[in-house]
């Protein structure tokens, strides 16, 4: 599939859901909010991406506030239901602007890369240069036709693994 393939031949109701969050040893990395992996969700197909109703744990939004002394100081703070809707909003406007349908909300969604420890390790194939954060979607489509065409492709597909 062409990565500028106006109609890939799926939508995101293809992609299957997981019943929980995968292990460690699944074979599956979390695919954060960043632009370069909103856009492979979609273009890497339901064949290579899934989507679960768990959340994986990790740190929430950091803020400012008064300290004991009263001086500013930057606490962690926990995920509340309006972050998540404004990171669904992130996401959705991100796709729109790359001409893609919004995906649904409610899901972390999972690139099955075994051998790979994260996301980053699979965006790490590339030059740094290459994959300094994106400014705009044209420049976005570009890396992630990159790791389609050079990572994606050769991952196995979901139901499908290599012995």
């Amino acid at each position: 599939m062409s990565i500028e393939s106006s109609d890939p031949g799926w939508s995101w109701e293809d992609y299957p859901v997981l019943a929980e969050l995968p292990g460690e040893d699944s074979g599956f990395v979390v695919l954060d909010e960043m632009l370069d992996a909103i856009l492979l969700s979609w273009f890497a197909g339901p064949r290579h991406v899934a989507r679960c109703t768990d959340f994986v744990p990790r740190p929430g939004p950091r803020e400012s506030a008064f300290g004991p002394d009263g001086g500013m100081v930057m606490v962690q703070r926990e995920w509340t239901d309006a972050d998540r809707e404004g990171l669904d909003r992130h996401v959705d406007d991100e796709l729109v602007e790359a001409g893609l349908p919004p995906r649904p909300h409610g899901y972390e969604w999972f690139l099955l890369a075994p051998g790979f420890a994260s996301f980053e390790a699979v965006r790490a194939l590339k030059n740094r240069e290459f994959f300094f954060a994106p400014r705009s979607s044209a420049g976005a489509v570009k890396r992630v036709r990159w790791l389609v065409d050079h990572v994606v492709a050769d991952l196995p597909a979901i139901g499908h693994r290599r012995p």
